[in-house]
């Protein structure tokens, strides 16, 4: 069966799918929850991860965006650069790599391997942003974050050094 055939799960070997949902909200040029260049480290908890960014009005350079590295999902779990309160993956792991901003209509969007390198476009519009986000992730297949070998098992202590950061910079100020 070709994934036309298929249902998307079924396409993707999904066993027993666990989908999330939110809203990302951007108010225009609001700086302060830009993300660098990262893997989806934070929210990914199993082996087989998909994500769907779904911009509910139109999104662009202007209007706030992602820029992605089509093909860098391929290179697997990369190290993140914890010492800041976001955590990001330092160009040389996807200098070779085209980048691409994403230009999308409303209520179209992308589905994406949740390894793939993206990084947050600031919204320079007058509009605030919508965008809904859809994480599905398999249950059957869960990373183990006791295993120093599992490499997306790793990801759940990045998320708790990112925690550790943020309270930081929250105690300072």
């Amino acid at each position: 069966k070709t994934v036309s055939d298929l249902g998307l799960l079924e396409a993707l070997g999904f066993d027993l799918p666990s989908v999330q949902t939110n809203l990302r909200v951007d108010l225009p040029n609001e700086e302060k929850f830009m993300l660098p260049m990262h893997q989806d480290y934070a929210s990914m908890r199993s082996h087989k991860a998909v994500r769907i960014w779904l911009p509910l009005r139109s999104v662009d350079k202007n209007n706030g965006t992602m820029t992605v590295v089509p093909g860098s999902n391929n290179e697997g779990p990369l190290e993140h650069n914890t010492n800041d309160a976001k955590p990001f993956v330092a160009p040389q792991h996807y200098e070779r790599y085209q980048r691409e901003v994403l230009s999308l209509e409303g209520g179209t969007g992308i589905i994406f391997d949740m390894l793939l390198l993206h990084e947050t476009v600031m919204n320079r519009s007058d509009q605030i942003k919508f965008v809904h986000i859809i994480t599905i992730q398999d249950l059957a297949h869960l990373a183990n974050p006791d295993d120093p070998d599992d490499l997306i098992g790793r990801y759940f202590h990045v998320h708790k050094k990112r925690t550790e950061a943020r309270d930081a910079v929250r105690a300072a100020s």
